[in-house]
């Protein structure tokens, strides 16, 4: 019994031993290539700046909705002020009755961020 402890705290301390020397090597790795050729990192900022700035664009002005569901209905809010905007037994019909309510406003809705009590 007590050899099968051993061999399996020995496994243990080499997979943990190899795990670390395998992270650091890769880390080295990636240091490496940058400090061989960053142009290809400031692409890849350049890129990411591009999708941020876009999504900025597409989202500036739009109020973000905070969405819960109640015994089958949405009830939108407003997520910055809490305040409470329209409900619907879909939330595109929800979103309709918003949209309705307040003309000329855009206004978005997260269906991941639904909360079911």
């Amino acid at each position: 019994m007590i050899d099968l402890l051993i061999i399996l705290a020995v496994n243990i301390l080499c997979f943990w031993a190899g795990y670390r020397l395998g992270l650091r090597v890769a880390v080295v790795r990636m240091i490496a290539n940058i400090l061989k050729d960053p142009t290809e990192l400031q692409n890849a900022i350049k890129e990411y700046s591009k999708a941020v700035a876009q999504e900025q664009a597409q989202t500036q002005g739009a109020r973000e909705l905070r969405v819960e569901l109640h015994g089958g209905h949405y009830y939108l809010y407003a997520k910055d002020t809490d305040e409470f905007l329209g409900q619907g037994s879909t939330l595109e019909a929800a979103m309709e009755l918003v949209a309705q309510r307040y003309p000329g406003v855009e206004f978005m809705a997260n269906k991941g961020r639904t909360v079911q009590p």
